[in-house]
């Protein structure tokens, strides 16, 4: 699950959503029949993601809403970048989680390029859809737990060992 919206994004879609508003206000045969504007705003919700209202949406959810409410302000052109925008923030997060899990692996690009190929047919990070590139992201993820999980197992056996030997030590020294 994501993120809830943040205070500036829901202030940003109501905007958005007063000037789609008062648009189909204006346009009385598909305007929005009587109905107040947080009515319609939230009909114009349930109808696009399937939800009751902004405190329901989450941050995936703001691309969507802001270019649907564009496109009903008559901005078309707002509402295809938004939409290209919203698209690209997914893989755009991917990448930057990708990046974060080979700095922590101490491992270089061609480790993420090379488990890529082997689990998508071939295909390099460039050539992966924004679903695959979420998918490169948490197997690095688990790779990151696995690292750290036997580094912490070394530290303990180690620990251990030396704790052994000091008590035998002690133990030696005592009955000589």
């Amino acid at each position: 699950m994501s993120r809830p919206l943040s205070n500036p994004q829901k202030a940003r879609l109501v905007q958005l959503a007063r000037a789609a508003y008062t648009r189909a206000m204006l346009n009385v045969a598909r305007g929005p029949g009587g109905e107040n504007f947080d009515t319609w705003r939230r009909r114009v919700i349930f109808e696009l993601l399937g939800k009751e209202g902004l405190r329901e949406c989450g941050d995936e959810d703001f691309g969507a809403l802001k270019a649907h409410f564009l496109q009903l302000a008559g901005d078309d052109a707002g509402a295809m970048n938004a939409h290209i925008e919203a698209r690209q923030v997914v893989k755009r997060r991917a990448a930057w989680r990708i990046g974060r899990c080979l700095k922590a692996l101490g491992k270089p690009m061609a480790y993420a390029e090379a488990i890529a190929r082997r689990q998508f047919q071939g295909r390099g990070v460039d050539e992966l859809s924004d679903g695959e590139a979420v998918q490169l992201a948490m197997t690095l993820s688990q790779n990151e737990r696995r690292a750290k999980r036997a580094k912490r197992a070394a530290i303990n056996h180690e620990e251990h060992e030396g704790h052994e030997g000091s008590q035998l030590s002690t133990i030696n020294s005592q009955l000589i």
